[in-house]
């Protein structure tokens, strides 16, 4: 609830236009909703409604409706960890995260396994030296050098549903290539 001072309603008509465009400006896409009171955190949001001015003694309020998908908040900040075919994540937050995992391939093999604290969290079928492997948790896809190829997935040693919760997490991957995590630590 905002409240605005206007000299009159027409003016108070004009900036409820302004506010309204302002918060429908990311379109049929969420964006970043940062709370006042929570500093380096947001919500992914997307306007709802927006109501007409209501006048009280000279002065309107307007009421802005946010819809949010994912009801956790996240750190605007990205967190990283790498290494040669390990990389140990110390995911913080309240709640378990949706990272992106990139693989830089350094040996051609039939199958390349990653996987985090002991279970696998992903199998890929012929994967060549060069080849960037990149699992996004958080759409439940894969690319391979920027290509969709969801089709290269080995599902029984394939877990979309994996709990990156907070916490140090040891992931390993078959393949000594440079190995990638990044993550927005989520509260709740």
């Amino acid at each position: 609830r905002l409240n605005i001072a206007s000299f009159n309603r027409d003016e108070a008509r004009e900036i409820r236009a302004l506010l309204a465009g302002w918060a429908a400006s990311s379109g049929e896409k969420t964006a970043k909703l940062e709370p006042t009171h929570w500093k380096g955190k947001a919500y992914d949001a997307i306007l709802k409604s927006v109501s007409a001015p209501e006048f009280v003694r000279g002065f309107a309020t307007v009421d802005i409706v946010w819809s949010i998908p994912h009801p956790f908040a996240r750190d605007l900040t990205v967190s990283r960890a790498s290494g040669s075919g390990e990389a140990v994540a110390m995911i913080g937050g309240t709640h378990a995260c949706r990272p992106m995992i990139r693989q830089t391939v350094e040996t051609t093999a039939d199958m390349l396994t990653i996987v985090m604290d002991g279970g696998s969290v992903l199998g890929i079928k012929n994967v060549n030296a060069g080849d960037v492997i990149e699992m996004d948790v958080e759409h439940e896809s894969l690319t391979i050098n920027g290509m969709h190829a969801e089709e290269k997935i080995n599902f029984s040693r394939t877990d979309w549903h994996a709990k990156f919760n907070p916490g140090r997490h040891e992931i390993l991957s078959s393949d000594g290539g440079l190995l990638e995590v990044s993550w927005r630590n989520e509260w709740e």
